[in-house]
C-alpha cells in the first residue's frame, strides 16, 4: 500500500536502527520488499469480481514489462480468503503467478484468455497482499494505463492524499466521504 501511495519506509524506521529480536512479521515484510524492488504504481485496468467489500489493489510496472497487481480485503482480520474472479481487460499474457508473501511461496495459476483479455478465476483474496505477477503481456490497441502518481486506493475519484475516507468510496463534494 505505502508503495501504492508513493511512500517510502526505511528499514530502520520499521525495525529500529539496532533490533535485538526481528519481530514476527520480519520476513514477509523483507519478502514484500524483494518482490516491489524497483516497481513503478500504475493505474492497471483490472475488473474484481468478489462478494465483499471493501477491498484495496494497486497495479505496478516491472523493469522488465511484466506488471504485478497487489489484492487484498481490507476489513476482515484472519480471514481464509474470499474468492475472486479478476479480468485484466485488454491484457493478454502468457504466464501468471501468485505470490505470497506471508507464507513466502510462488505458485503458477491457472488463467484464460477471453476476448484479449486475462481472467483468474476462483483467487482466494486475504486480509493480506496477494500478488499476482502477469509476464509475456501483450497489450490490445484500445488498452490504455498511466504511472500513477496520486492514487485512488477506493476508486472514487479523489486522491488518497486528499481523501478523507480512503479506503470507502464517496462522493467528491464531500472529500470522498
Amino acid at each position: 500500500m505505502h508503495l501504492g501511495i508513493d511512500v517510502y519506509v526505511e528499514h530502520r524506521q520499521v525495525f529500529g536502527e539496532f533490533p535485538t529480536q526481528m519481530p514476527l512479521s520480519y520476513s514477509t515484510v523483507r519478502n514484500l520488499c524483494t518482490v516491489m524492488a524497483g516497481h513503478e504504481t500504475i493505474d492497471i485496468s483490472v475488473k474484481v469480481d468478489i462478494d465483499y467489500d471493501p477491498i484495496a489493489n494497486y497495479g505496478f510496472q516491472m523493469s522488465n514489462s511484466d506488471k504485478l497487481f497487489a489484492i487484498w480485503t481490507d476489513g476482515i482480520d484472519d480471514d481464509p480468503g474470499i474468492p475472486a474472479t479478476i479480468t485484466f481487460p485488454g491484457l493478454v499474457v502468457e504466464n501468471v503467478v501468485g505470490i505470497d508473501v506471508l507464507d513466502g511461496f510462488e505458485q503458477e495459476l491457472v488463467f484464460e484468455v477471453v476476448d484479449e483479455s486475462t481472467v483468474v478465476r476462483d483467487l482466494l483474496v486475504k486480509d493480506y497482499p496477494v500478488l499476482l505477477r502477469l509476464s509475456g503481456v501483450t497489450e490490445s490497441e484500445n488498452y490504455q494505463e498511466l504511472l500513477q502518481k496520486q492514487a485512488d486506493r477506493d476508486g472514487d475519484g479523489v486522491p488518497d492524499d486528499e481523501d478523507y475516507c480512503p479506503d470507502y468510496p464517496g462522493d467528491p463534494a464531500t472529500n470522498g466521504c
